[in-house]
């Protein structure tokens, strides 16, 4: 029981992580487009698209943990 436990809430740490820094970089990409010109918008979407890619990194990080752990407790001699 401590086991899932623990796998679940690594999860949740690491999918919170990457909702956080996803968000970041929206609220990054919205000040970096306040200028107004072009080059100041381009370099907005940019920062925004970095952090968003980063976030879905982090947050897969825990997702892929909880499948590994469901798939060496179900599948036998898995790990």
């Amino acid at each position: 029981m401590e086991d899932t436990l623990g796998i679940r809430l690594y999860t949740a740490v690491y999918v919170t992580a990457g909702i956080l820094v996803a968000w970041l970089g929206s609220w990054f990409g919205a000040i970096g487009t306040a200028n107004g010109s072009l080059d100041a918008t381009l370099v907005g979407f940019a920062t925004w698209i970095a952090f968003v890619f980063a976030g879905i990194v982090i947050a897969l990080k825990g997702i892929v943990v909880l499948v590994e752990s469901i798939i060496e407790e179900t599948v036998p001699n898995a790990g």
